[in-house]
């Protein structure tokens, strides 16, 4: 009987005596976290989709805090929850510019002009590599779906060779247009834009041989402009000031091959109908 007592009580004290070099040890090799990065990292969304560049929400709320990394570049944390990371921050929360991605091409199977028929790997990047597409216009939409595939979001389904995005499902991550082997697809602000939908710097009269729809640097747009919110770019594109733009809808309506698209909050101008006297 004595020896279960004595037994006992040196078991109590074992556990007390392990309980204060645990306590001691836990205080000695504690790593310390810090607040903000806790607080962020509940205001972020969780998805631990990656497409921020980082490893997952945690690897971006160090970055953050540690390294002053632009918490906007996770595009999946809502409006609200942003605005409260920029101000743990110090950020003012203004400064949040949604992006959302655009298509510089619109030469679908209707327009395309075909230079050879493709068989093989479906990827933009390995047609690319290989063969550089079917097409005749070598700045132009592939059109094989790498784009659909890499969405995390599922917020883009090919349609007719060409990627059609759901501006519902679309966080603006960007990782479409990081993935575009031809860089036909650019971001752009989620609100108010101007863009010409090609990318094919080429003369006029080398575009109309590979494509019908695309731009032929005619420069009607600038001529029609009345605020002179549309001007030449280096590669010959024209481009918009949107600063200027009064929405009056001259240069969408005048371009011959209706390729200009232009949004301000919930205005949109541009042909919607794919005009038939262009179709291949």
């Amino acid at each position: 009987m004595n020896f279960i007592i004595k037994s006992v009580i040196l078991m109590g004290l074992l556990s007390i005596i392990f309980g204060i070099l645990l306590s001691w040890f836990n205080k000695i090799f504690e790593v310390k976290v810090d607040e903000n990065v806790s607080k962020i990292l509940s205001l972020l969304a969780g998805a631990n989709c990656g497409a921020c560049g980082y490893g997952g929400c945690e690897a971006l709320a160090n970055a953050i805090v540690k390294e002053g990394v632009d918490p906007t570049k996770c595009k999946v944390t809502n409006g609200e929850n942003m605005t409260k990371i920029l101000i743990t921050i110090g950020k003012n929360p203004l400064s949040i510019q949604k992006l959302k991605p655009v298509l510089k091409c619109v030469a679908n199977r209707f327009f395309e002009k075909k230079r050879a028929l493709y068989q093989g790997v479906e990827d933009c990047r390995e047609t690319v590599f290989a063969f550089n597409g079917e097409k005749s216009c070598e700045y132009g939409c592939i059109g094989l779906g790498t784009c659909e595939r890499a969405c995390p979001f599922d917020a883009i389904k090919m349609k007719d060779g060409l990627p059609i995005f759901d501006y519902d499902k679309c966080t603006g991550c960007g990782i479409c247009a990081n993935i575009c082997p031809r860089n036909v697809i650019e971001m752009v602000n989620w609100n108010e834009f101007g863009i010409v939908m090609c990318n094919n710097p080429k003369k006029g009269i080398d575009v109309r041989k590979e494509c019908k729809r695309g731009c032929i640097k005619c420069g009607i747009c600038i001529k029609v402009c009345p605020t002179n919110a549309v001007s030449w770019s280096k590669n010959g594109i024209p481009i918009f000031d949107m600063s200027k733009c009064n929405l009056c809808n001259l240069c969408v309506e005048k371009c011959p091959t209706y390729v200009i698209k232009i949004q301000r909050d919930e205005v949109l101008l541009l042909v919607e109908k794919e005009p038939e006297e262009l179709k291949v």
